[in-house]
């Protein structure tokens, strides 16, 4: 992965460290990115799963679910 880090300054600035361990960093932070993706992409589907299901209640309970609803538009 590192030789596609083509930027001289990122590459002076890590002149002190082996290949291996700043490949193995930036494995490790881009896993990171993925792994809160992820999490990012289950707590969106939980939220919107709960705006239906409080949504439904509304209605059940005959409320207004949006301002059309209010008669404003």
């Amino acid at each position: 992965m590192t030789e596609n880090l083509a930027h001289p300054q990122f590459s002076k600035g890590l002149s002190g460290y082996k290949v291996e361990e700043v490949d193995s960093y930036i494995d490790k932070v881009l896993d990171t990115i993925k792994d809160l993706k992820d999490q990012n992409e289950v707590l969106e589907e939980m939220a919107l799963a709960g705006i239906s299901r409080l949504k439904h209640f509304f209605r059940y309970m005959g409320l207004p679910v949006n301002f059309k609803e209010l008669g404003i538009e």
